[in-house]
């Protein structure tokens, strides 16, 4: 019912609470939708031709969600052997939000309340490790921040290509994450990469990204932006 009236308000994608999380009292692992009530609101998304997503920490709820269907799992933390089996038999994809682990550097000074910085710290024991499994598995990666959890602003996506290329993405893969596997996993048809036909959303650069892919995030650099084929300019 709830995705439903989603969709009929104009939602793009239905996500779903598999698991708890870091924000919020209690444990973040435990899962909390059941594969029923997940399948139910995946097939719905699917009538309407829009994706779904779902928080997943825990182990349970990231294998609940993907056999319920669901096309990206956000974070993944815990994710399993089983876990990554199912991401590649269902061409479902990973969301890591590495960025996510700001709130450690910064929390504590910030007023973040110490049950949140002891959740997070602890899924950090794990979701490195099993990010890089994934990736070498051949999981499909794409770009998410988690913006709006604690100094985890939205404009800094390039932050998370850092993250991800000291985690086991070459700099290309992680520029793929950003754009191509991005739009294919929100079937993006129009945009995502330089094709003919395709909608000429690009940034030019000063510099190779490729060498050193922090580079993307000093803004001095960017010397241009087209949208839609027209410099920002001439939008604006």
């Amino acid at each position: 019912k709830a995705a439903r009236e989603q969709l009929k308000v104009g939602a793009d994608n239905i996500k779903l609470m598999a698991t708890g999380g870091g924000m919020s009292p209690g444990p973040g692992t435990v899962a909390q939708l059941t594969i029923e009530e997940m399948q139910a609101a995946v097939e719905e998304a699917e009538k309407w031709g829009k994706t779904s997503a779902a928080h997943a920490i825990g182990r349970d709820g990231i294998v609940n969600a993907l056999k319920a269907g669901v096309r990206t799992i956000e974070h993944g933390t815990f994710l399993d052997e089983e876990g990554i089996d199912l991401l590649l038999k269902k061409n479902a994809y990973l969301v890591p939000t590495l960025s996510a682990f700001k709130t450690i550097k910064y929390g504590k000074e910030g007023g973040v309340p110490e049950y949140t910085l002891e959740k997070v710290r602890y899924f950090a024991t794990a979701h490195y490790t099993n990010l890089k499994k994934a990736i070498q598995a051949g999981v499909k990666v794409v770009t998410g921040t988690d913006a709006g959890t604690p100094f985890n602003y939205h404009g800094e996506s390039a932050y998370e290509l850092e993250c991800l290329v000291a985690n086991g993405l070459s700099a290309m893969q992680a520029i793929h994450a950003a754009t191509s596997v991005a739009a294919e996993a929100l079937k993006l048809e129009h945009t995502g990469s330089v094709v003919c036909g395709k909608e000429a959303d690009l940034i030019a650069v000063q510099g190779n990204p490729l060498k050193d892919i922090r580079l993307l995030q000093d803004q001095g650099r960017i010397k241009m932006v087209l949208k839609g084929g027209k410099t920002l300019k001439d939008i604006r």
